[in-house]
């Protein structure tokens, strides 16, 4: 890889514009776009030592390899043009027009993105973010073409930058490259940062294949003789090419576990045809003479990638033994598979010549299209084209195994709703049992307890409580403790009191104050996290001093005694560990955001960890808060993100 393009001048990349572009309306536009960045760029050098035009026309030279169109190759020339020199938006509008001051925009505001690539949830955001400020594809593709020759010129940076220039390439420019169906680009960017991230990996996979380059190009050559000879006999007009695999693409083959000796593909060939018919014809002649490998072949013709990739991929026992991989495909399906959504969006083959003639499409078309293919990207399907019979039966009832499998949110929401509503139920039935069970260890009459006035005094207590019914819920889901709603109408009497002396308040410091006891040990129980503000209680441990506990805590459900009176000093002001688990509504990693949103409450986090991956993300975070005020303004506030189903204070 060359380390200069001092050789390339305006005349060169012209002249590779005009094999596929003729019209002289788009030439102007290319020549008034080269003016202005030559004008603008005047006096500014690079670190590699060059006049600094010699970086936008490389880029303008990479968008002709993949057919771009007068728009954006003139964008190519522009893009550094509104961020590194004296140049406004109306003034380039007004030479270039609107349409190609768009893009230099939209690259204008990439550019200033610093990106993270510290785990696989910031790769994909920093993905979503790059599609989601382009709002012309094209933005996307000056940007891959632009960081493709940066990358070519990385030797100039630091040891350190260039790692960090080189993980970004690869981890999120390069994909999105795939996803668009540059090949050409997306292939030299995986090459270009394996070379800078691991040097000796990269240079041990090109000295071994250098190493057996002879006795490959000599095999090859051999091969490409019969399969040749097997065509022209069958009356097939094709074109074949020698293919090469990329040094990147067998470093993850070796990662896998594989060894030199078992990548089938080293040994490549392409052949190219007129019609999708006669690929097929191609494919079973080959195949009557040169016996396939099992579970080799893959029709890409029938069943298209999301970027619309084409091609039949078949690996066969060829020549001396060894086995080749031979992809088949039509003269256009090459052209986008190598030069991806922009060759096949700009430009259709002309087949009376070798020109190719512009297709104006919808912009935003063209940008909708590829978010789909973002989209696509990250859904596991594995039921695409299959064909499915669905029985249906009044009495059958929705399986919570539905939620790791379905893919529209409504349909998840039906099916949530289903399980609210049944397991309100239940939580009713077991919050009636639990609540009359507590009454009767407590001698307490059951008619009694539910008057009017008693359920009027808990519904005042408890502000969520609306009636009977929401209190057998509330216990029944935990939420509430029996013992807490009785004491509410019927103050229970500890039953048993260490002394009957008032409460000694000289324990400055302490946070919780107990009842007639001057120096006591007090822990805050870690099975319930009592935050200050909570109605609590105390338990004499054996030896551990007094365990204070919310009076709710369903550790204290079946304790009678060995309770004491304890209260919060309201002269101590420190902050208390709470445990929340939210329910997301979505399977996209949120954490970032969760992490985001709490933050501009200035709530410090100690810990957010994902505890469950099915369906929609649920995550546990522990905080500190000042009392229980700001613990429920929390949960308010989450409550009302879009993402987020529900918030709930956890016991442990």
């Amino acid at each position: 890889m060359s380390r200069s393009q001092d050789h390339i001048t305006y005349d060169i990349v012209l002249e590779k514009i005009k094999t596929y572009i003729d019209d002289p309306s788009d030439l102007e536009l290319i020549d008034k776009a080269y003016n202005l960045a030559r004008e603008k760029h005047e006096g500014q050098y690079r670190k590699t030592g060059e006049a600094y035009i010699i970086h936008p026309l490389n880029v303008a030279s990479i968008l002709t390899e993949i057919y771009a169109d007068a728009e954006t190759i003139s964008a190519g020339l522009l893009h550094d043009v509104l961020e590194d020199c004296e140049c406004s938006v109306e003034e380039m509008s007004s030479i270039v027009g609107d349409n190609v001051t768009r893009v230099v925009q939209g690259v204008t505001k990439l550019s200033k993105i610093h990106f993270s690539t510290e785990n696989e949830y910031l790769i994909d955001y920093y993905k979503k973010i790059i599609v989601g400020m382009s709002e012309d594809v094209r933005v996307i593709i000056v940007k891959l073409a632009d960081r493709l020759h940066n990358m070519r010129t990385l030797w100039v940076m630091p040891k350190e930058k260039q790692k960090i220039k080189a993980k970004e390439a690869l981890e999120i420019l390069a994909p999105i490259g795939d996803h668009l169906g540059i090949h050409k680009i997306k292939a030299e960017l995986e090459d270009l940062s394996l070379r800078y991230l691991k040097p000796d990996v990269y240079y041990d996979i090109a000295e071994h294949l250098n190493k057996t380059k002879l006795e490959r190009e000599q095999t090859l050559i051999e091969m490409q003789e019969e399969v040749a000879n097997l065509l022209t006999e069958h009356h097939i007009a094709y074109e074949m090419k020698g293919r090469a695999k990329s040094i990147y693409s067998i470093y993850n083959k070796l990662s896998n576990g594989k060894t030199f000796n078992n990548i089938y593909d080293f040994l490549g060939l392409r052949i190219l045809v007129n019609t999708e018919q006669e690929c097929y014809l191609a494919l079973g002649i080959i195949h009557s003479k040169f016996r396939p490998m099992p579970h080799r072949f893959k029709d890409y013709i029938a069943m298209p990638k999301p970027n619309m990739y084409q091609s039949l991929h078949t690996t066969v026992f060829g020549k001396d033994g060894y086995l080749f991989e031979i992809q088949i495909r039509t003269y256009e399906m090459d052209e986008v598979a190598e030069n991806g959504i922009a060759s096949h969006w700009s430009y259709k083959e002309n087949r009376g010549s070798n020109k190719k003639s512009t297709i104006h499409s919808n912009t935003e078309e063209k940008l909708q299209f590829f978010k789909s293919i973002i989209d696509l990207s990250h859904e596991n399907l594995s039921k695409d084209n299959d064909i499915v019979k669905i029985n249906t039966n009044k009495s059958a009832t929705p399986s919570r195994e539905w939620l790791k499998i379905c893919k529209s949110t409504q349909t998840k929401s039906k099916i949530r709703a289903y399980f609210t509503k049944n397991d309100r139920e239940l939580y009713i039935d077991k919050g009636k049992y639990l609540l009359e069970k507590a009454l009767r260890k407590r001698k307490i009459q059951i008619s009694e307890f539910y008057s009017d006035k008693n359920i009027k005094l808990v519904t005042k207590e408890f502000k969520d409580v609306k009636g009977v019914e929401d209190i057998y819920l509330y216990i029944g889901n935990d939420k509430l403790n029996a013992n807490s709603i009785i004491n509410v109408v019927h103050k229970e009497e500890p039953k048993k009191k260490l002394e009957k002396t008032v409460i000694k308040d000289n324990m400055k410091n302490a946070d919780i104050i107990v009842n007639g006891i001057d120096k006591v040990k007090v822990n805050l129980a870690h099975c319930c996290y009592p935050v200050y503000g909570d109605d609590i209680i105390g338990y004499i441990t054996r030896g551990s001093g007094i365990s204070v506990h919310r009076i709710n805590c369903h550790n204290l459900d079946n304790i009678e005694d060995r309770i004491v009176d304890v209260k919060w000093n309201s002269n101590v002001n420190k902050k208390y560990l709470s445990y929340l688990v939210v329910y997301s509504n979505t399977s996209d990693n949120k954490m970032l955001d969760l992490l985001k949103d709490l933050s501009y409450i200035s709530i410090s986090v100690e810990e957010v960890k994902i505890l469950s991956k099915e369906a929609d993300l649920v995550y546990e975070i522990s905080i500190y808060v000042n009392d229980i005020d700001q613990l429920n303004k929390i949960i308010t506030t989450l409550n009302n993100k879009k993402y987020i189903d529900n918030v709930e204070r956890t016991f442990k």
